[in-house]
């Protein structure tokens, strides 16, 4: 496994022997006058829950969002629905109105970037947001989107709830958002816990098996991976005669098992739920996956 931060970095220990640390997350930030840059939130694991705190420079502090992770079934449910309240919410405001700049090193290696099928372009004036293709499109088969893009603007929308959106922005080089996008934070939480040893402290270590027995963050880690293989492949030139690398033979089959394994049809049931209907998702990976280049899937 790596050991690099990515999307999370650890805060320095204050006092000696101190067994949690702080880990402050670099996918949002802002630049003081003398370009200094200001990371606004951190990231917390305590012995039953994972926290992420918002401050700003001038020390006002406030939390974001808590996840509470205990054994249990009554206690997973209480995990599952937090995320999917989070997801739901799609994005979190800050107490005062100002824009965030956002990580644009970060996002072509993200999860995030992959869940959406989008990345940024650069040329040698400006950054502009690009539609990717990892899947074919079928009007009207899946549900309405959630994001639309325009070169320099894109918006990720919940249809489900009312004014539910993010917007982010590319003036002067720069993307900029007025808001935290909880997708955003959430996915880049799981992709710094599935591919890295950055979480290092006691309390991670405890949990950790807890997140992963959740249903829903397995379903979500499980579809995230198989989204960056597939994605990883896009530029690739691959024959019908060609064997694809076993790393997306295997993410693809531990996707596809859970959305065929009866245990977590419940994930898959209503509309507001995060993933498409079971029949869907199987259909995108069986025959509107494309694979390589060739954009053909044998």
């Amino acid at each position: 496994m790596k050991c690099y931060s990515y999307f999370f970095k650890k805060i320095p220990l204050e006092v000696e022997h101190q067994r949690s640390f702080h880990y402050y997350y670099r996918g949002y930030f802002t630049k003081s006058h003398n370009g200094e840059l200001f990371y606004p939130l951190t990231l917390y694991f305590g012995k039953n829950e994972i926290e992420i705190f918002y401050r700003e420079a001038k020390g006002y502090t406030e939390r974001v969002f808590t996840f509470p992770v205990m054994w249990g079934e009554n206690n997973h449910e209480k995990f599952a629905k937090k995320i999917k309240d989070y997801w739901n919410m799609l994005a979190w405001s800050p107490p005062q109105r100002h824009y965030f700049n956002i990580n644009i090193d970060l996002i072509p290696m993200s999860y995030f970037s992959s869940w959406y099928e989008f990345n940024t372009e650069k040329n040698s004036i400006i950054d502009r947001f690009v539609k990717l293709h990892i899947f074919r499109y079928k009007k009207n088969i899946y549900r309405k989107s959630d994001i639309s893009i325009a070169d320099y603007r894109i918006k990720f929308v919940n249809h489900h709830v009312d004014n539910k959106f993010d917007i982010w922005k590319i003036i002067n080089n720069e993307i900029l958002s007025c808001k935290i996008n909880l997708r955003k934070l959430i996915l880049d939480f799981i992709y710094e816990s599935d591919l890295t040893s950055t979480f290092s402290d006691e309390n991670y270590i405890s949990l950790k098996p807890i997140l992963h027995e959740n249903k829903l963050f397995d379903a979500i880690t499980k579809k995230c991976r198989y989204l960056d293989n597939l994605y990883k492949l896009k530029d690739t030139h691959i024959k019908s005669s060609d064997k694809l690398p076993k790393v997306f033979l295997d993410a693809e089959k531990a996707w596809l098992n859970i959305c065929i394994n009866p245990q977590y049809r419940e994930l898959f049931d209503s509309e507001d739920e995060i993933f498409h209907s079971n029949e869907d998702e199987i259909t995108k990976i069986a025959f509107d996956a494309l694979i390589g280049n060739c954009n053909e899937k044998d």
